[in-house]
């Protein structure tokens, strides 16, 4: 994609042992156009703060787009009810 297109695609390292919100946000640019992340971290099952992640984005021009299947049930299983 990148020499026919010039898309290029960013993977966002973690600053620590986890990626979090952070660690995406300071990857935005003003030349991001999408950030894709998955709500729920399959590695340690921390619930990003997409809101933060997404208004960064935003504010940037870009779009976010969030896998958020997994939200629900991490959620539902940390419930105190």
């Amino acid at each position: 994609m990148e020499a026919r297109e010039g898309i290029v695609l960013k993977i966002v390292a973690p600053r620590d042992r986890f990626i979090g919100a952070d660690d995406f946000i300071n990857a935005i640019t003003p030349k991001t156009r999408v950030v894709s992340v998955s709500m729920v971290r399959f590695d340690n099952g921390v619930l990003l703060d997409a809101a933060r992640i997404a208004a960064a984005c935003h504010a940037q021009g870009a779009c976010c787009c969030s896998m958020s299947a997994s939200a629900a049930e991490a959620c539902l299983l940390t419930s105190p009810h």
